[in-house]
Formats: C-alpha cells, sequence, structure tokens
C-alpha cells in the first residue's frame, strides 16, 4: 500500500526511535490480533513528559503512529497526555485508513501503561 503526506513523511522518517536510559516509566504493548508491539519510554520530571522515545515491532502506520505520538506528548503534563486519543494520533497523520485505526490505539495503549508504569515506581 502507498501511503502519503504526513503519514508517510512518518513512515520514512520516524521521529524518537529508540529507547531512554534509565526512563521514569515503561509501556509495553501487543495487539493479539496482528501481532503488532509498541514499546514507549518516557522521561518525566515533575508532571511534565521530558522526552518520548518508542520501538516497534509491525506494519508501517504502527511507525507512524509511535513517531507521532512521541512527537505529541513532549513538553505535555501527563493529565494532557492521558487526554488524548487515537482519533487525535490519527488526526495528526493526515487520517489513517479505517482498517488501520487500531495501530493508533496501539499507541495510545503504550502511553497509557507507561505513565501506569510511572506511577507504579511511585514518581507521581
Amino acid at each position: 500500500m502507498m501511503y502519503q503526506g504526513l503519514l508517510a513523511e512518518h513512515i520514512q522518517n520516524p521521529r524518537n526511535v529508540g529507547s531512554i536510559d534509565r526512563p521514569s516509566g515503561v509501556g509495553n504493548v501487543r495487539n493479539p490480533i496482528c501481532d503488532d508491539r509498541m514499546q514507549l519510554t518516557l522521561r518525566i520530571e515533575g508532571e511534565k513528559i521530558i522526552e518520548a522515545r518508542f520501538k516497534v515491532y509491525g506494519c508501517a502506520p504502527t511507525i507512524a503512529t509511535g513517531s507521532v505520538l512521541t512527537e505529541m506528548i513532549a513538553g505535555r503534563t501527563i493529565d494532557e497526555a492521558l487526554q488524548i486519543s487515537r482519533h487525535q494520533v490519527s488526526d495528526a497523520l493526515g487520517g489513517l485508513p479505517g482498517a488501520r485505526l487500531h495501530c493508533a490505539a496501539l499507541a495510545v495503549e503504550a502511553l497509557d501503561s507507561a505513565i501506569l508504569d510511572w506511577r507504579r515506581r511511585g514518581c507521581s
């Protein structure tokens, strides 16, 4: 499938790939249907996300959603980040094909998981 616009840009040149050394929180999620996996690591200071990095094993749109999510959450507070929906992630890419909206949901689940991990570590 040929992707265009921002979606293609994030697929070809994903941002913030990798992981953070000594992260504040780590989210690891997997889609049981397609087996895509995403890891999101966060560096949080106070209540603000300072840095976010991701790793993906999955399809091209999953890579793009991880990339754009890291850009969306950098500099936001935890509460602001928790308000991000899969539709907002999709919109930030100029829209995902309907059958690929689950890729944006995976990114949001990784974010929720990383924030939950941060809270479990007693950093909140």
